[in-house]
């Protein structure tokens, strides 16, 4: 038998691991963070505890009147069930991209969480958005990292972590509870629109490849980020293990590395561990894609390679036996 919403919350994070620590559950307002808080609450009146659950709902006012009408009605809604909601505003002008719009929002949440002494930021994320996550990330050219989706928890700040418990449940299970609850919830217009590449995949894109491959596609896709998930963790140890052995102590403004080591490693691996030496540094990593660190690999397997000049002002060359690296400039 198919577990109820409730009960897949409750097996996907046990209210045991939560009830006596505060939790912030963020409510956009549409079906599946209404979803999540409904049984979020009906899970904390069972399990009691120490704790409280409160909402947020951030308001990036890219939509207007809507956006406003979207706050009050969650506010509304917290109010309903007895619960203290957090409404936040974007400041400034709208976000310049889905990717601007998510950062400020998990800003928001982060110093929301850290005001009300939250330890969890529980989010709607469904097997939908994990489904699209994996898709596009394939489409993008994603490492293994990034096939993986998005993890049911990931840490936020020190004191803070996000929870995701729906992600083993599909947006047709969903809008069903709701249904049953006689729930209503928000719809944003904005998801229909093909401005965004989301929601091309959402609304075109996906709706093609299960006309022509089955209703199946979505587990497939699924499945296929699970494993790659499981490989990540494979060659993160192996790139841990291999990091340290191949990292040469220097100053503090450069990385050593023996390219000997580096260069008798798998590629995958190898390519991983330098990723770990360039954290390590504190070096900003977004403008390395994965051409970047094929040319530092291929630059540690030829010792007749040219010095590299990488994003965040980092240089690369050969030094005698080994490959340093150093941060000239702060790009």
């Amino acid at each position: 038998m198919t577990p109820s919403l409730t009960e897949a919350v409750a097996q996907a994070w046990p209210p045991a691991e939560w009830r006596d620590v505060h939790l912030l559950a963020a409510v956009s307002g549409g079906a599946d963070s209404v979803a999540l808080l409904r049984a979020l609450h009906k899970l904390k009146r069972e399990a009691g505890g120490r704790g409280r659950l409160l909402v947020a709902h951030f308001d990036h006012g890219i939509r207007g009147v809507a956006s406003a009408d979207d706050a009050r009605w969650v506010a509304e809604l917290a109010e309903g069930l007895g619960l203290e909601c957090r409404l936040g505003v974007a400041a400034g002008p709208p976000p310049a991209s889905e990717q601007h719009a998510r950062d400020a929002r998990y800003r928001w949440l982060a110093e929301t969480a850290g005001e009300v002494g939250a330890r969890h930021i529980a989010t709607g994320h469904t097997a939908d958005d994990q489904t699209e996550t994996i898709l596009y990330r394939l489409l993008r050219g994603s490492g293994l990292a990034g096939l993986a989706g998005v993890p049911p928890h990931r840490p936020l700040t020190a004191a803070c972590d996000v929870v995701r418990p729906l992600l083993e449940v599909t947006r047709a299970e969903v809008e069903q509870h709701l249904r049953a609850l006689d729930q209503p919830y928000r719809t944003d217009a904005t998801n229909a629109e093909p401005t965004y590449a989301r929601n091309r995949m959402r609304n075109e894109l996906l709706p093609a490849l299960r006309l022509e491959f089955g209703e199946g596609v979505d587990a497939a896709i699924r499945r296929a980020g699970q494993q790659a998930g499981e490989a990540q963790q494979v060659v993160g140890e192996l790139a841990a293990r291999l990091a340290g052995e191949a990292r040469i102590d220097g100053s503090p403004d450069e990385v050593r590395l023996s390219p000997a080591l580096l260069a008798a490693a798998p590629p995958l691996v190898a390519r991983e561990a330098c990723k770990l030496a360039w954290r390590s540094a504190g070096w900003p990593e977004q403008s390395m894609g994965a051409e970047q660190w094929q040319r530092l690999y291929t630059l540690l397997c030829d010792a007749g390679t040219a010095g590299l000049q990488l994003p965040g002002g980092v240089d690369a060359r050969w030094v005698d036996s080994i490959v340093v690296l150093r941060r000239t400039s702060a790009d």
